[in-house]
């Protein structure tokens, strides 16, 4: 299913499967598509810019792969071309631990790897809390997410 939600980007459903697999899946199905550039995002870091995703296909003119770090050890981007792809990436990863990234880069090793500026995804209500410090006066305030959190204060009270 293809939905035009962000902007000229196409977006499409994730197969079944361990996150892995599902990453997997969603690289070869788009490739097979005739994409030759892909970037998958994760939807726990609403703060991802314009900016980041330009920088992304930028980089991929230059590197074989972009991998955007999140500060739980693990990754809120990573990209690929075409003709690096490396589907051994998605295989074998203690996924949702502080070791994802670590043995993500162990297995690029051979490759030219740029990392982006390290966003924190948002995985508990301490990193809610944390996002929303960091952001609700930035150029994010004006974002759906940010107003909604200004409607729902409940949230900053739970413990």
């Amino acid at each position: 299913m293809i939905t035009q939600t962000f902007g000229n980007h196409e977006n499409f459903l994730q197969s079944d499967g361990d996150l892995g697999l599902k990453m997997q899946k969603a690289f070869e199905q788009q490739f097979e598509n005739e994409y030759d550039k892909i970037v998958l995002i994760g939807s726990d870091t609403p703060h991802i810019s314009n900016e980041i995703i330009n920088e992304t296909f930028e980089q991929l003119q230059y590197n074989d792969i972009v991998i955007g770090p999140s500060k739980d050890g693990g990754y809120y981007l990573i990209a690929f071309n075409k003709k690096i792809f490396l589907d051994e990436v998605f295989k074998n990863i203690p996924w949702s631990t502080s070791e994802v990234l670590k043995q993500t880069l162990q297995k690029l090793h051979a490759k030219k790897v740029h990392l982006l500026t390290e966003l924190n995804d948002i995985d508990i209500l301490d990193d809610l809390k944390e996002f929303y410090e960091e952001f609700h006066k930035s150029y994010f305030k004006t974002s759906y997410t940010m107003k909604y959190l200004e409607e729902e204060l409940s949230w900053k009270n739970m413990t």
